[in-house]
């Protein structure tokens, strides 16, 4: 990977990306990150501060992995969302343009397709809620600001036994503890290893390739499926594992129930074919060790 920044570092897809990229700097605003990797103290709302971190890291690339990702409190809180979701990527994206620097942004897969139909690239999302509709918003501002800019729709995992941090990985501790867990049965996504996710961009940066795609995994699965598939290939008491509809949990934003991503653009453009599901679980418990 060329000389990489990561905005974000120190949050859960930002971290596993900084530890993938060798010569990757990465930013912090609240807890700062651990290890011996080059890390500065970044407010995202400051503009000439971000704007001196670019001057003095040089980076090729940029890599985007701030944001208001709870939902609900999203919904709560529309003008925080779309201040960190939509309008500070949208800065950030005029600034690289302005400095010639690689972006890449990391958008989500939470908007609404049609039943049994995987999102295309060219296809036209709908938005639920004031999260999805600030990255969908997000999505066409950042390709107003410099067309150059890699928007990545996506929805990844990876495991953190000793320091859960995901709904996934607390819902592991409490099957391990023998108590009742739920997930939804009825909305299906097609999830992807992060550790793919990282090479997947990795190439797609090297092949300058620009605009909206997909890495997503090729298998729809709903929620409840594909946690039960961990638990399965980790030996855990899966029978305390339940299967939960979305309307029977009172939510204070709507959700979308079909997620899924159409991923032959990425394949055909790399020449690759993403791993199963099976595979990838396999691969993110391998590192997790």
């Amino acid at each position: 990977m060329k000389r990489c920044l990561i905005l974000g570092a120190s949050g859960l897809l930002g971290k596993n990306l900084i530890d993938h990229f060798h010569q990757s700097h990465g930013t912090f605003f609240g807890n700062k990150l651990e290890g011996g990797k080059n890390t500065y103290f970044l407010d995202i709302n400051n503009t000439e501060s971000l704007r001196a971190l670019l001057r003095k890291v040089q980076p090729e690339v940029v890599i985007n992995c701030i944001g208001m990702t709870n939902v609900d409190l999203c919904e709560q809180l529309p003008e925080k969302c779309w201040e960190l979701n939509c309008w500070q990527p949208y800065l950030v994206a005029q600034e690289c343009r302005a400095q010639s620097i690689k972006y890449v942004h990391i958008s989500t897969d939470h908007f609404l397709n049609l039943s049994g139909v995987k999102l295309k690239e060219h296809d036209i999302p709908t938005a639920l809620n004031q999260y999805g509709l600030s990255k969908l918003n997000a999505e066409k501002f950042i390709l107003l600001a410099n067309k150059e800019s890699l928007i990545v729709r996506s929805n990844f995992f990876h495991f953190n036994p000793n320091t859960p941090r995901t709904f996934l990985d607390f819902l592991i501790k409490n099957i391990r503890n023998e108590k009742t867990s739920y997930s939804f049965s009825d909305v299906v996504f097609t999830p992807i290893s992060t550790f793919l996710l990282a090479t997947y961009i990795e190439k797609l940066v090297d092949i300058d390739f620009s605009g909206i795609i997909n890495i997503s995994g090729s298998e729809t699965l709903s929620k409840f499926e594909f946690h039960d598939a961990v638990l399965k290939e980790i030996n855990t008491l899966a029978g305390f594992h339940l299967p939960a509809l979305l309307d029977s949990i009172k939510l204070h934003a709507s959700r979308p129930s079909y997620m899924a991503l159409d991923n032959n653009l990425l394949q055909n453009l790399l020449g690759i074919k993403v791993p199963s599901t099976y595979d990838m679980i396999k691969l993110e418990l391998q590192k997790s060790k």
